[in-house]
């Protein structure tokens, strides 16, 4: 498995390269977020770039408590870590 982690400045076009990748993969997208505004932008893009389709292998979850939830997404993340 590919797992991709993407970490960029503001503005940097995040979003968009997010979008863009999810719309070429037939494989399980898995975009996170920590803000309700973040998730309106991102299905904001797709609306742009996809006709306002969000693909059915493309999860948007807000993460509104402990970001380790992440770690433990069913079907996403396959690695071990120690903390």
């Amino acid at each position: 498995m590919n797992n991709k982690l993407l970490i960029a400045s503001a503005g940097a076009g995040k979003t968009t390269l997010l979008v863009k990748k999810a719309l070429t993969c037939s494989n399980s997208v898995l975009i996170t977020t920590f803000t309700e505004e973040n998730e309106r932008e991102i299905r904001k893009k797709f609306a742009k770039l996809n006709n306002g389709v969000i693909p059915h292998n493309v999860t948007i979850p807000i993460l509104k408590t402990n970001p380790l939830q992440l770690l433990c997404y069913k079907g996403y993340c396959c690695f071990k870590t120690t903390f």
